[in-house]
């Protein structure tokens, strides 16, 4: 009668390869004293019960292999169909335009506002780089359109002459005291010139410098931007050329008699007029530059017209640093900068108005 196989007994002798029983460790004194655990299982038994030496590579495989969590159902997208045949081979139905379009809103931003340029991604040595590029490209027109001037220096210099040589009835000419101040008087007219008629190429380098972080619809207006810097700039020397010179300077020769008698250097003479003449036609950029700021929403009409009285006192402020020290050209240039401030005012208040237009009604 064959002899029943029960399970192998791991606590007993487990038979090796050549018959023999594995030798079996003596218990631990604390197992020996009953504080221990259960004696360790059997040196020549694997993991599994079966004897060391005689398991496959199965066995000893999927004994060290872990166990991983199964995972569990992957919820579907939303509005895609998750019918999709059992192949590897399949691709994605097409988006509908309107999707296509809330799409291209994601990978872009916000509409309204500026999108990415080609000066995305740049770096700051980069965009250096750029600036540099532009104001040498300045730089080469001033030099080029002083040298066109030098030839008109002497016209150029009897039509800046004309306002004061008229206030004095007696001389018709202006002198110089050093060798040198003819020519570097000459010079300065030349140069003068020279960067008035390379104006709006500057306004233009400026304005395309800052186009990339605009919207299209702003791109677009750089041309028209640059017109109206140029324009305001001009308007500012035409302010200072037929209004702030007769009044000042004939203020000042008033206070001239039969034992001060006034001898005029054309040096002199003409740092004073180019320094009002550059106050005035930076000064006249001043709706422009409220308007780009309203426009990137740093100032609104509100906030214009309550810090008005504060505004008057930055202005007379403005006014002293930028003219001469005397009162008249600070007055005329304070007067000058409190129009042009209220005229920002309006100028903003309709570019609020015409974005408040755009904006999609929801």
């Amino acid at each position: 009668m064959p002899e029943k196989k029960g399970p192998p007994n791991f606590h007993g002798p487990a038979q090796t390869e050549l018959g023999q029983a594995a030798p079996r460790l003596p218990p631990s004194p604390a197992q020996a004293l009953g504080l221990g655990g259960p004696q360790d299982p059997d040196p020549g038994l694997t993991k599994t019960g079966s004897p060391r030496g005689l398991e496959g590579p199965e066995t000893s495989a999927e004994a060290e292999k872990p166990t991983l969590p199964r995972p569990g159902p992957e919820k579907p997208l939303r509005g895609l169909k998750t019918d999709f045949p059992a192949s590897d081979n399949f691709s994605l139905p097409p988006l509908s335009p309107k999707a296509r379009a809330a799409d291209s809103d994601d990978d872009h931003g916000d509409p309204g506002q500026p999108g990415p340029g080609p000066s995305e991604g740049l770096s700051f040595l980069d965009h250096l780089a750029e600036l540099r590029r532009r104001l040498i490209a300045c730089l080469v027109v001033v030099g080029l359109l002083t040298l066109a001037c030098w030839n008109l220096a002497g016209p150029i210099l009897d039509l800046i002459m004309s306002p004061v040589l008229k206030l004095l009835a007696n001389e018709s000419a202006l002198v110089y005291t050093g060798l040198p101040d003819a020519f570097s008087v000459t010079f300065k007219v030349s140069l003068w010139a020279g960067a008035i008629l390379s104006a709006p190429f500057c306004f233009f380098q400026l304005w395309a410098f800052v186009a990339p972080g605009l919207r299209p619809e702003e791109k677009a207006k750089v041309p028209g931007l640059t017109i109206l810097a140029t324009s305001l700039f001009l308007a500012g020397l035409a302010f200072a050329y037929f209004l702030a010179f007769p009044i000042t300077f004939g203020f000042f020769l008033k206070f001239s008699s039969k034992i001060m008698r006034p001898l005029l250097t054309v040096d002199r003479y003409m740092s004073l007029v180019m320094s009002l003449a550059l106050a005035f036609a930076l000064s006249f950029q001043l709706p422009l530059v409220l308007t780009f700021l309203s426009r990137l929403g740093l100032v609104s009409p509100a906030f214009l017209k309550k810090e008005r009285p504060y505004a008057l006192v930055l202005i007379f402020i403005l006014a002293a640093l930028l003219t001469p020290p005397d009162v008249i050209s600070q007055i005329i240039l304070a007067v000058a900068l409190m129009a042009l401030y209220e005229l920002s005012i309006f100028l903003v208040q309709r570019e609020t108005k015409s974005k408040q237009k755009q904006k999609p009604q929801v």
